[in-house]
């Protein structure tokens, strides 16, 4: 849904699309490396999923929420590994 959302807010680019859903996170700015890392990331996904839609389509369909069908799916599914990943930090999990 973090993705989906990002995706729907208009068109931004890629680089701050994920540095806005890592603030949203972590509620801090990620450093020139992180967005990097996360930014090479997508970019590798994105690939991958635009060769592969079957599989983007199953990444995406995942879960309870509707797709809208106006967004690419090889986009929703990479941004959604992002997502994943930012999820899935250890200062998100354990805030102290």
């Amino acid at each position: 849904v973090l993705a989906q959302r990002e995706l729907s807010t208009g068109a931004r680019s890629v680089s701050e699309r994920i540095e806005r859903m890592f603030l949203i996170v972590t509620l801090r700015v990620p450093t020139a490396r992180v967005l990097e890392i996360l930014c090479a990331r997508y970019e590798r996904n994105v690939e991958v999923y635009r060769r592969q839609p079957e599989a983007a389509l199953a990444l995406i369909r995942a879960g309870e929420s509707a797709v809208p069908e106006a967004l690419d799916a090889g986009e929703l599914a990479a941004l959604t590994t992002v997502a994943s990943v930012l999820l899935n930090l250890d200062e998100v999990i354990t805030r102290e």
